[in-house]
């Protein structure tokens, strides 16, 4: 179902607002998005098995 312009309008000044207390707090300790792509990244390489190793892996 389609929002209504009531539901976009309140919406947005959500977003807004939640965009301005962040912008508030500051940017010491944030990351960007290449730099969490990166953790993330590097956690699912931790964790998946490599292949030939492992349960099943043939090694």
């Amino acid at each position: 179902m389609p929002q209504t312009a009531a539901e976009t309008v309140a919406e947005d000044a959500w977003l807004n607002r939640i965009a301005d207390e962040a912008e508030a707090e500051g940017f010491e300790g944030a990351l960007c998005l290449d730099g969490m792509a990166a953790l993330v990244l590097g956690r699912e390489r931790r964790e998946s098995p490599r292949p030939g190793r492992g349960p099943g892996g043939g090694s």
